[in-house]
């Protein structure tokens, strides 16, 4: 499957509300992504779910095999549940790791930050966000008009 096609399936799947915890989240829309990009689940040099981090676990930390140092940490949530106390939640198993970006997602909504370590607000240090379900939808619009 090409990354589009899961991104579709991620989309129809999110629709359909079968999605009802955060473990769905992880293996019906984060696990085929990273596997797509290239992030091999089964190198524990490389990628680690349930990272130990401070008094509590990130749900993956992705690792640079090389030099055995994070390059990112996802949480997951259940879908709806990307906000605030989520992003709350991240950056405090990012205090002190040195990790330079970190995900948050719920499976649609995907929200990207760098620099865990600067200060200010985890909103202040977002550059990206993303819908899996408003790309989709954009992309049904513009196959349609063709």
């Amino acid at each position: 499957m090409t990354l589009e096609e899961i991104l579709r399936k991620i989309a129809r799947d999110l629709g359909s509300n079968r999605l009802q915890n955060e473990e769905h989240t992880k293996l019906v829309a984060i696990l085929p992504i990273l596997r797509a990009l290239g992030w091999d689940d089964t190198h524990p040099g490389e990628f680690v779910p349930e990272h130990p981090v401070g008094n509590g676990r990130v749900d993956y930390a992705l690792f640079n095999p090389k030099n055995e140092l994070p390059l990112v940490f996802i949480e997951a949530k259940r879908p709806g549940n990307a906000g605030e106390q989520g992003e709350d939640q991240l950056f405090a198993y990012a205090a002190n790791q040195g990790v330079p970006f970190l995900i948050l997602t719920d499976g649609d909504s995907w929200n990207f930050f760098y620099l865990s370590m600067a200060a200010g607000r985890p909103s202040d240090r977002k550059f990206c966000q993303l819908s899996v379900q408003r790309c989709d939808e954009r992309n049904k619009d513009h196959r349609s008009a063709h």
